[in-house]
């Protein structure tokens, strides 16, 4: 069954009964994100997280869980009261339920008096999200990469992201593809350089370690002062580079633009953002990385920004099959606005290199 905004009365009583649940309920659908559908419950002066899952992007929960937990344990255990992100259980012991009527749930903790942010407005902002990914990274360094599900298999593969774009082009399902006949040039003049770095991760030649996979802005959660609280939207965790963390990060965060905006320009790359987010993550992890792994830094916020602006044209061009979108441009909107910072990301990279090397020497 397919995800449906609205939930309904049968639904949320089946829910509230599998987690042993009573009281006055009152529910609010939250934004929506591209892949889940989320809720506040107000149980009785308490608060949940409830989420739809979309099992088709994710379908083995029970995976995602495991995962999770992993991550969960290791920053409990460094951070005590201080990391507040909870998956509770039904009471069977279940970290989720299936309805009859074919949808899938689960129930979080809702951590009060905090904030996502679209974009980044501040030198705070953006040192307190790199600060943050660094806490992850540093307090889950030593988890094996081997007891690690591996969620989406190739998830930051280049060279699949650029196979599963020609295959768009050569279906051509829905004939968008006239349209986007020079945005796709721009991209496969792009691709080798990528295409090799990525042969190198391949190649073990780029250390990997439990890594978010998808640790944009909107995925860090803010306390009302802008200090960062916790990274959300965990079903990504599993093993990778921390070059894909960190590049997903200064993608999302060193622009003044929302991912969708039509008429991003000449200004949307801060440096400046750049430089706060690599030195506060440097300040966490400067003595664990080899110098392999924070030397790859240097390209993964221009390698992270290029796959996602792949991964945008190719669901544009396959009818927008993947990603929620609200009017039938949002798709190219976000490739073109991915492209336009990959420009400009190109542009300042003497600067780049030196704010990487000054910040782990």
């Amino acid at each position: 069954m397919g995800l449906n905004p609205q939930i309904k009365d049968s639904q949320l009583q089946q829910i509230l009964s599998s987690y042993d649940l009573t009281g006055n309920v009152r529910h609010t659908l939250l934004t929506s994100g591209h892949i889940h559908y989320s809720y506040k419950l107000e149980i009785d002066g308490s608060n949940y997280l409830l989420q739809q899952l979309n099992t088709e992007v994710f379908p083995d929960t029970q995976s995602i869980f495991e995962n999770v937990i992993q991550v969960q344990n290791k920053l409990e255990a460094a951070l005590k009261d201080d990391y507040p992100y909870r998956w509770f259980l039904t009471k069977r012991q279940h970290p989720f339920i299936d309805l009859q009527d074919g949808t899938r749930w689960r129930l979080m903790h809702f951590i009060d008096q905090s904030v996502t942010h679209p974009t980044c407005t501040s030198n705070l902002i953006a040192q307190e999200a790199g600060r943050i990914l660094g806490q992850m990274h540093k307090h889950t360094y030593n988890i094996a990469t081997e007891t690690l599900h591996d969620i989406i298999p190739h998830f930051h593969d280049m060279s699949i992201r650029i196979q599963q774009l020609e295959d768009a082009v050569k279906n051509n399902s829905v004939n968008r593809l006239n349209e986007i006949v020079d945005h796709l040039y721009f991209v496969m003049e792009q691709k080798d350089q990528w295409l090799d770095l990525n042969q190198d991760i391949r190649n073990g030649n780029i250390l990997k370690h439990a890594t978010h996979n998808d640790p944009k802005l909107e995925n860090i959660l803010f306390d009302l002062n802008g200090k960062a609280i916790c990274l959300i939207d965990l079903d990504t965790v599993m093993a990778g580079c921390y070059l894909f963390d960190l590049g997903d990060l200064l993608r999302s965060c060193c622009t003044p633009y929302p991912e969708d905006d039509p008429n991003a320009s000449i200004d949307a790359f801060n440096i400046n953002y750049f430089e706060e987010i690599v030195k506060a993550y440097a300040s966490e992890t400067k003595p664990l990385l080899h110098e392999s792994e924070w030397t790859s830094l240097v390209h993964s916020g221009l390698y992270m920004t290029f796959i996602m602006g792949v991964r945008f044209l190719t669901d544009y061009i396959n009818g927008d099959i993947y990603y929620q979108v609200a009017h039938e441009k949002q798709n190219l909107h976000r490739h073109l606005n991915q492209i336009n910072l990959y420009k400009q990301m190109q542009e300042e990279i003497t600067k780049i290199e030196s704010i990487v090397t000054s910040s782990f020497i």
